[in-house]
């Protein structure tokens, strides 16, 4: 036998070890890290994400001066807006007021404490809520 085969037999032996021995991971894009926001002397940013089944996390628990980063794998544009849809009252400030395209991300700092619900303009059924306290 050539060194060449050994060494390729050798290579397809620890592989198929690996496979069979290895542990049960499993990847996903994009996925959410847990403690989904980063402190900083700028204040606190946190992180919701549209998904193709709704935004991730659908409820956050912030503080006046906190930040969300909206972004969106779903792939099409989207609008994270204030309630109620589609005139965006209940927070006016709270609005693009423009579409945000796929790799893009639209930030928006709170400065009013309350229960702000939201959704995506344009796809309204998906919602969630913005929970801001002092």
């Amino acid at each position: 036998m050539k060194k060449a085969d050994v060494a390729l037999s050798i290579i397809a032996l620890v592989l198929l070890g690996w496979f069979l021995v290895k542990p049960n991971i499993t990847f996903q894009k994009n996925t959410i890290p847990k403690h989904n926001s980063i402190v900083t002397e700028e204040g606190t940013t946190h992180f919701i994400v549209l998904t193709d089944e709704g935004y991730i996390p659908k409820e956050s628990s912030i503080t006046v001066g906190d930040t969300i980063v909206f972004s969106n794998e779903t792939g099409k544009p989207f609008w994270p807006a204030s309630n109620l849809h589609p005139s965006h009252r209940d927070y006016p400030e709270f609005d693009p007021r423009e579409p945000i395209l796929p790799d893009e991300t639209w930030s928006f700092t709170f400065t009013h404490a309350g229960e702000w619900k939201f959704h995506d303009h344009l796809a309204p059924y998906f919602t969630g809520v913005i929970i801001v306290s002092e």
